[in-house]
C-alpha cells in the first residue's frame, strides 16, 4: 500500500508539473470527490470506480483527491443520511426501490443504505460545482501553449539533410521515369 501510494504521489506530482491538460486535473478532482464521498465495499463503489477509470481525467490526482476525501466523507454521514431517507421515502422512489430489489446484482449495491444512497447523490450533486470552481486555478497555473490537442503527435522536426535527400531521391525519380532520359550516372552532370 506505501509503495502504490508513493506510485501515485509520483504521478500526481508529474501530471502537476506538466500541467498542459488543466480540464483533465479539474476532472480528475471532481471525480476524485466523487469516488471519496461514496462508502466502500459495495458494487455501486466498484461501479463507480470502473466507470470513471474510462474517462479522460488524470487518474493520479483523482486518486490522491479520493483518498484524501474519503478521510473526511464520515463527517458527511448525518447529512447523507438525511439526504437517502428523504429519497427513500418518496412514494415513487420507495416503489422503484422494491421493485429492484427484485433483480440479481441490485441488492449488491446497498442502494437501499441511507448513508450510501445520499453519499451517491451528493457525490453526483458536486461534480459538475467542483469542476467548474477548480477549472480556473488549474488554467491560471497552466503554461501558454495548451492549444494542442492531448491526442495529437507533436511534430517531427526536419533538418535540411533530410529535405535534401528527399529531393535528390525525387529528382533521381522524375529523370527515370522520363521518357528521353538515358542512363543516369552518378558523376554524369545534368544537361541544360
Amino acid at each position: 500500500m506505501v509503495i502504490f501510494s508513493l506510485k501515485v504521489l509520483n504521478n500526481l506530482r508529474k501530471a502537476i508539473a506538466g500541467r498542459r491538460f488543466p480540464h483533465q486535473l479539474a476532472g480528475g478532482v471532481a471525480l476524485g470527490v466523487l469516488l471519496g464521498v461514496i462508502p466502500h465495499g459495495n458494487l455501486l463503489a466498484l461501479t463507480v470506480l470502473l466507470a470513471v477509470l474510462c474517462f479522460r481525467v488524470n487518474h493520479a490526482m483523482m486518486a490522491v483527491v479520493a483518498i484524501a476525501v474519503s478521510f473526511g466523507a464520515t463527517e458527511l454521514d448525518t447529512y447523507s443520511h438525511r439526504v437517502g431517507e428523504i429519497l427513500l421515502m418518496h412514494p415513487d422512489v420507495n416503489e422503484f426501490a422494491q421493485r429492484a430489489w427484485t433483480m440479481p446484482l441490485v441488492p449488491w449495491t446497498d442502494l437501499n443504505n441511507t448513508v450510501v444512497l445520499g453519499s451517491f447523490v451528493i457525490g453526483l450533486a458536486s461534480v459538475l460545482p467542483v469542476f467548474g470552481l477548480t477549472l480556473p486555478i488549474f488554467r491560471l497555473i497552466a503554461p501558454a501553449e495548451i492549444d494542442e490537442d492531448p491526442g495529437s503527435l507533436p511534430a517531427e522536426p526536419t533538418d535540411s539533410l533530410t529535405v535534401q535527400r528527399h529531393d535528390a531521391a525525387h529528382e533521381t525519380f522524375r529523370r527515370e521515369s522520363s521518357p528521353l532520359a538515358g542512363p543516369i550516372s552518378p558523376n554524369a552532370s545534368q544537361p541544360d
